[in-house]
């Protein structure tokens, strides 16, 4: 069946929703087969492209391209490239010392301005980061299917070659991406954020029609089409959204964007989250002055372990210690190298998507997401989900999970 044919049936189901309501009841499982062809072949270059994140409890595409680059740390930077970067800068006039920062600014960042993709690289000029960032994954993308050839008109890019075309807007009120198979199984998607604050997915594939929609406001529907079977999932909010329909986001939205390299946004029983959150609540058993007095001293101890261990700890206490985090940074009466440690810590919480996550979605005040977070926790660690839970339910079930499990169920 043609793509074209397909959306003209999604069309019309789509229409039919909305003016009759959900058409199919939510029965079985629909099947989950997403095709195969150019998509595949560049998932990883895209997942550098479509980030997703979470804006209180709703989704958002993360705009931070150039903060990406930037921080991109496995870059293997050629001394014979360098060198002859820096002679080509210092032949233009720049002085060398200049020359030479300039230099490893830009192969850090894996442009080459006199290298083989001298026109790509040079055309780049007056354009911001944001839009030199997506410049460059578009390249990358295009370069991986076997063409160097992008255009680029305003604050659009776009590219095009035997196999597959794509298209990005990059304007903060109307944030596009089009990406379309020309062989294969030409499937499509579309991934979008407009100036109403409308956030959409939308994939089609043979008979399948996939359509992800957020409104301004959070309400969020996905309506899933395959042949005559129609499915859809509806939510206040996307954390809402996931809490009801666990199988439908689990089984279905995130696998179909995991495959075609949409980074999906931080989740809830993510290990790195539940751990996060767990170390978060052991540090406030441990916030007394003089705990934090032993971890500043700690990390001068002549121990490796001791002074990592420290580390640790006042990274995942950072919210409640920051003022004195910060106050010790620059405390002479620390060595070189903990001032150091201090100041990694600083940065890092100061982009830390995790912690970010735990606050704004105010994780330790949630019975259900403490409850998962129990049953994750090792032995040393229950206590300390224990005494919150206890603490945010007023009820006590100790460390048994599926006692809570029932209490949560029974107060849903």
């Amino acid at each position: 069946m043609s793509t074209n044919y397909t959306r003209v049936v999604a069309f019309l189901l789509l229409l039919s929703i909305a003016l009759h309501g959900q058409t199919t009841a939510q029965e079985a499982m629909p099947k989950a087969d997403f095709g195969n062809g150019a998509f595949d072949e560049v998932a990883p270059e895209m997942q550098a492209l479509l980030q997703l994140t979470w804006d209180g409890d709703n989704l958002t595409i993360k705009q931070d391209w150039a903060e990406r680059l930037k921080k991109k740390r496995d870059v293997v930077v050629d001394e014979e490239e360098r060198t002859k970067m820096i002679d080509e800068f210092v032949k233009r006039g720049l002085p060398e010392e200049q020359a030479v920062k300039m230099a490893e600014q830009l192969l850090t960042r894996g442009i080459n301005p006199f290298g083989r993709n001298d026109r790509f690289r040079l055309g780049m000029t007056g354009r911001n980061e944001s839009q030199v960032a997506v410049d460059k994954a578009f390249f990358k993308i295009s370069e991986v299917l076997g063409s160097r050839s992008t255009s680029r008109s305003g604050g659009r890019i776009s590219f095009s070659n035997a196999a597959m075309a794509g298209e990005a807007n990059t304007k903060a009120d109307d944030l596009r991406f089009n990406f379309r198979e020309l062989g294969g199984d030409q499937r499509t998607f579309e991934l979008s954020e407009n100036s109403k604050g409308i956030f959409k997915f939308e994939f089609s594939f043979g008979e399948l029609f996939v359509r992800f929609l957020q409104s301004k406001h959070g309400a969020t529907q996905l309506i899933w089409i395959a042949g005559d079977k129609v499915n859809v999932y509806t939510g206040d909010s996307f954390s809402d959204f996931v809490k009801r329909n666990p199988q439908a986001v689990e089984k279905l939205l995130l696998p179909l964007m995991n495959r075609l390299g949409i980074e999906k946004p931080i989740s809830r029983r993510a290990p790195e989250v539940l751990s996060a959150a767990i170390r978060r609540l052991q540090s406030q058993a441990a916030s007394g002055t003089e705990v934090l007095k032993g971890l500043f001293k700690d990390l001068d101890a002549d121990n490796y372990q001791a002074r990592n261990e420290a580390s640790e700890k006042l990274t995942a206490g950072y919210d409640q210690w920051s003022a004195k985090i910060k106050e010790y940074s620059t405390n002479k009466e620390l060595s070189v190298d903990a001032r150091f440690r201090l100041k990694e810590i600083i940065e890092e919480n100061s982009t830390d998507n995790v912690a970010d996550f735990i606050k704004e979605q105010a994780l330790l005040e949630s019975p259900d997401f403490l409850v998962v977070a129990l049953e994750f926790a090792n032995d040393q660690q229950k206590t300390h989900v224990v005494k919150q839970l206890e603490k945010v339910t007023k009820q006590s079930h100790g460390t048994d999970v599926q006692a809570w499990k029932d209490w949560l169920k029974a107060n849903e």
